[in-house]
């Protein structure tokens, strides 16, 4: 099991693009999925939280600045960017709906393996992380409707309140009865990092698949929007974080945090208060994030500083 475990981590971006590959020629396969969106992102968030303890919130308060860089930066360029080069492209309003919604939302788990493929700072990518998912409930709503008020079916209140049951509550559900069973949860830990890359797969494929037609078309523009999206964010991620002095290592950390985003967050998000095509950009950038993320890793792993 153990073995099963580490080739999903290690081979997870292989994973999530052969099951996108199969949710796009056979959708049926997947489409029992919609009925549980919001419950399988309640289980990739308790996943992630089985993989923290409470001390790891002591890491804020050694390094206030370096997580304090590397929040502001998730929840500015990220959704500048978004909007912007949506608009600079002329994206249909579904698809730039799409592009703000992920572009809102906190880090993803993904970085901090990738993180740690690239010799990176892996406490701090799991606090900046951590810190920015918990903030999420209040952030994301504000600035989704901050960009995009003329365009939200909803109230923000709703929006909190559904980002908090979907992210929040499952995270310190986990913690809590990891603190309490402590030595049955260290028998099982192994198994839950490859149990929420086999859930993120679920929803790619899913969204893939009730997108068929339209990727049948070949949205090149949108394709353009989301290596555009992904790059500037780990470049912007970077520079700032060398214009503050921080090192090689640590600005490398909050590149992959600022570039990298919760995409399963932006699935449940855009299927639960819009539709599927809203939700198209999200799981096109979970497919091209994880794939640029393993690229960008061997990389800085290989290179000096």
């Amino acid at each position: 099991m153990r073995t099963l475990c580490k080739s999903i981590e290690t081979y997870f971006y292989v994973l999530i693009v052969l099951v996108a590959f199969i949710g796009f020629l056979f959708p049926e396969l997947f489409s029992w999925v919609k009925s549980y969106v919001k419950q399988i992102l309640g289980g990739i968030m308790f996943c992630m939280g089985a993989t923290l303890t409470f001390n790891d919130f002591k890491s804020v308060i050694k390094t206030p600045k370096l997580i304090g860089v590397g929040i502001l930066l998730q929840y500015t360029c990220m959704p500048l960017l978004a909007y912007a080069i949506s608009k600079v492209l002329q994206l249909p309003t579904e698809q730039l709906i799409g592009m703000v919604i992920v572009g809102c939302c906190p880090g993803g788990t993904a970085s901090n393996l990738v993180t740690y493929l690239s010799k990176g700072n892996v406490a701090l990518s799991v606090t900046i992380t951590l810190c920015s998912t918990m903030l999420a409930p209040l952030l994301t709503p504000l600035i989704l409707f901050g960009l995009l008020a003329e365009n939200m079916p909803i109230d923000a209140f709703t929006l909190m309140k559904s980002v908090f049951w979907i992210v929040v509550f499952p995270i310190f559900d986990a913690l809590i009865i990891r603190h309490f069973f402590e030595k049955q949860f260290q028998k099982v830990a192994f198994v839950f990092p490859s149990l929420a890359i086999i859930l993120i797969s679920l929803l790619v494929a899913f969204i893939v698949g009730v997108n068929k037609d339209l990727l049948m078309t070949l949205p090149l523009l949108l394709f353009l929007a989301i290596v555009l999206h992904n790059g500037l964010g780990y470049t912007l991620g970077f520079y700032i974080s060398k214009f503050f002095r921080f090192s090689t290592k640590d600005s490398r950390t909050i590149a992959i945090e600022v570039g990298m985003q919760n995409s399963g967050l932006g699935l449940a998000l855009a299927n639960q208060f819009f539709s599927a095509a809203v939700a198209l950009p999200s799981a096109l950038f979970s497919i091209w994030h994880n794939l640029s993320g393993v690229l960008i890793a061997k990389k800085w792993s290989a290179s000096k500083g």
